[in-house]
């Protein structure tokens, strides 16, 4: 009872300091350090220290070293027999195979390791070093570490260091595997060491930390090679296009011109025709130049922090390289940066030092001040307030890039040198479709070749201001969520053969445009649409690579009859997988039609062989 209660207070405790002050877990940490207080008081209190450790027989026929992994695995139950390591390992089995991989890989690359430090360990010491080893792998390679091919070196750092660590203890403090049993000293020294060393990093390129964890190892690497395709630059800011109207970025990242070391993160954006050029007449005037006396906006919540508005513009050609930056704005957004926006016309901005600007306010007008031979805008993140301060990575949002006669939708991204964008306009009249869908039961009769059957779906909005959909009959379902004038459909779960599974992949992301130029493309699992076999397959092999997900384009179109409004979407799917490792035949395209007050009322689903057609046949109201 003692032990007991002195683990849960010393579990809370040590939580909270290695949590709050370096982000890191307790693992077994207390219930380690009461095994050896413990073990300490027996042999003071009545002069023995022995513990009673059974070892069971190996396996018969079986190796040795193959026999220890599974006594190991026991161990972790303080059970070190084999059969007892067979149980477990089954159940991993089951419940997640990256497990089972990365504890052998653990159990090997620490094995091979004790063989160069320590040479062939043998019974009750092989026992202790394996469950260390074991413990590492899992922690390391699959834990807090999305799994990777390179994860497996950090498995081996980690196991190496583990059976240095272990063994050391044992002959440091002259403890004998008789007296005490195996416990998971190098884990718990050697993981916390590794963890937080990585996170000290400057840019993670190869080893990623596991962000957050959704489930099992197996979860969190989907979750996170999908965020990582939806949303490939989250964690860098990001800032609207400061501009109205179509822009020719003339010199991007790393550009050759002037983008170089401290200022590599710079956009300069100019003004042109459809000809590619920037100026009309003769262009030896700057109102020659489309872009000279065009607005500059706020590109987010801000607040002024300084202006410069009296440096005359320079003529075409020439330059001011002793005030390089001038005339300009310089603002401290909310999200924690500083951001310039450069070459500015002399006794145009019309904001103060202190003032609080919003997305899309005028700042200014585009002018030829400073080091600037023609008229253009340069936009930076930097990292501190002062004129001239080294530039730092970031990202635009909502912007529309032009793709020869069709515009794609980017929702964060940063613009070749040479490509032509305009600011996202959103739609009203889009998000009415999908800002208030009713808490309702939805009723769809769905018809796919000789079969067809009729589904209810159930939706609700909870606590956190998502929409939560089910299938009572297929046991799906859907979360959906507004940010940001974008609408994003999220991990669907359940039986492909719900209609939700087709709201998942038709709209899986919709921006609130309704310019019928715009497309947008998006990344969706494959996994939910895998048969058994090939998702063990998937879970087995992706480690090795990245996640294949489905490639997903879309476009929208808005109209109807008179009387009603109609929102069209469409979307094109894409996979890498194979036909034979999908459940089902592979989806290829879904088209999907939205009434203003019903949300979805019919769709159409084509699939590699055949198609599914499924509408709305009903609806009653949940508060009826």
């Amino acid at each position: 009872m003692i032990c007991s209660l002195l683990s849960l207070f010393l579990t809370v405790f040590l939580s909270g300091i290695l949590h709050d002050n370096f982000g890191l877990p307790s693992l077994s940490i207390p219930s380690l350090l009461v095994i050896l207080v413990t073990y300490k008081f027996l042999e003071i209190s009545t002069g023995s220290n022995t513990f009673e450790l059974g070892l069971a027989p190996q396996l018969p026929l079986v190796p040795e070293v193959i026999s220890s992994y599974f006594s190991c695995l026991g161990a972790i139950f303080f059970l070190p027999r084999p059969e007892v390591g067979l149980i477990l390992f089954a159940c991993w089995l089951v419940e997640s195979r990256m497990i089972v991989v990365y504890s052998i890989t653990g159990y090997l690359c620490g094995f091979l390791s004790a063989l160069l430090l320590i040479g062939m360990p043998e019974g009750t010491m092989l026992i202790e070093l394996g469950l260390n080893w074991i413990l590492c792998g899992i922690a390391l390679g699959c834990v807090f570490f999305i799994p990777s091919v390179s994860s497996i070196g950090v498995v081996a750092l980690g196991a190496s260091f583990a059976t240095f660590a272990s063994f050391t203890y044992r002959a440091w403090m002259d403890v004998d595997h008789d007296v005490l049993p195996p416990i998971a000293i190098g884990f718990n020294v050697v993981v916390p060491i590794l963890i937080y060393a990585m996170r000290k990093r400057m840019r993670a390129t190869y080893v990623f930390g596991t962000p957050f964890f959704v489930g099992s190892p197996e979860q969190n690497y989907r979750q996170f090679w999908l965020y990582k395709a939806r949303f490939p630059d989250w964690g860098l800011p990001s800032v609207h296009p400061p501009f109205v109207g179509e822009r020719l970025v003339t010199q991007g990242f790393d550009g050759e011109l002037t983008h170089q070391g401290d200022y590599e993160y710079g956009l300069d954006f100019e003004v042109v025709d459809e000809a590619g050029q920037s100026h009309g007449g003769d262009g030896s005037l700057l109102d020659n130049f489309y872009t000279f006396n065009t607005p500059v906006l706020a590109p987010d919540h801000a607040t002024v922090v300084t202006t410069v508005n009296n440096i005359p513009d320079r003529e075409i050609g020439s330059q001011n390289l002793s005030q390089n930056w001038v005339n300009l704005v310089i603002l401290y957004l909310d999200s924690g940066s500083y951001t310039a926006l450069c070459h500015l016309r002399k006794g145009s901005i019309i904001v103060e030092q202190g003032e609080r600007v919003e997305p899309g306010q005028t700042l200014a007008t585009c002018g030829n001040s400073g080091r600037s031979p023609v008229p253009h805008l340069h936009l930076q993140l930097q990292y501190g307030a002062s004129i001239g301060a080294a530039s730092i990575p970031f990202r635009l949002r909502h912007y529309l890039k032009r793709n020869g006669s069709r515009h794609e939708y980017i929702y964060q991204g940063v613009p070749d040198e040479g490509a032509r964008v305009e600011p996202a306009v959103f739609d009203d009249a889009v998000e009415a479709f999908f800002d208030d869908i009713p808490a309702k039961t939805f009723v769809y009769e769905v018809n796919q070749g000789d079969h067809s059957w009729k589904e209810t779906i159930h939706c609700e909005v909870n606590e956190a201001g998502e929409y939560v959909m089910w299938s009572e009959r297929f046991r799906a379902r859907l979360k959906a969520v507004i940010h940001d004038h974008v609408f994003y459909m999220q991990e669907f779960e359940g039986n492909r053969r719900s209609v939700l599974c087709w709201f998942w992949l038709g709209l899986s992301r919709v921006p609130f445009v309704s310019d019928r130029r715009v497309q947008w493309s998006d990344s969706a699992s494959t996994h939910p649409l895998l048969h058994l076999p090939g998702k063990i397959l998937m879970d087995l092999w992706t480690p090795l690579g990245r996640d294949p997900h489905l490639r997903i384009s879309g476009d929208i179109r808005l109209g109807g009859k008179l009387g009603e409004r109609r929102l069209q979407v469409s979307t094109t799917l894409e996979s890498k997988v194979g036909n034979w490792m999908f459940r089902q035949s592979r989806p290829c395209h879904v088209e999907v039609s939205l009434d203003a007050n019903e949300w979805v009322v019919q769709g159409r689903v084509k699939l590699a062989r055949g198609e599914i057609q499924f509408r709305r046949t009903g609806v009653e109201s949940l508060f009826d």
